[in-house]
């Protein structure tokens, strides 16, 4: 009786299930377009929108996603030191610096955990 009284408790949040999710959502709502692994690993900015995408993608190993972020790194570092060498980098270094940061702790995030 107890899980009964649980399921019809109110609540702001909408109740989903599902035939709810299929009916209210539909199995297309979500499309999940294929991982272009090569490319994923080699321009790492270009497929993630963030560090901590590559932390959470399912189809890289630990490896596999410590080296991306090694040439995310990479290549920003390459980035800001031409900048440092007076060619244009349209004024985002600062930007390109928190990225850095973000890199480190999506690192330290894989190091700590299972992943």
């Amino acid at each position: 009786m107890q899980a009964a009284t649980l399921r019809d408790a109110p609540t702001l949040l909408p109740r989903i299930n599902g035939q709810t999710a299929k009916r209210d959502y539909g199995e297309d709502s979500v499309k999940r377009t294929p991982l272009n692994r090569t490319l994923a690993k080699q321009h790492p900015e270009s497929v993630f929108g963030s560090p901590f995408d590559i932390v959470d993608e399912l189809l890289f190993t630990k490896g596999e996603k410590l080296g991306t972020l090694n040439r995310w790194r990479q290549s920003i570092l390459e980035e800001l030191s031409a900048s440092g060498e007076g060619m244009r980098t349209h004024g985002v270094s600062s930007e390109r610096a928190g990225l850095l940061s973000q890199i480190e702790e999506a690192k330290g995030r894989l190091s700590a955990g299972p992943a």
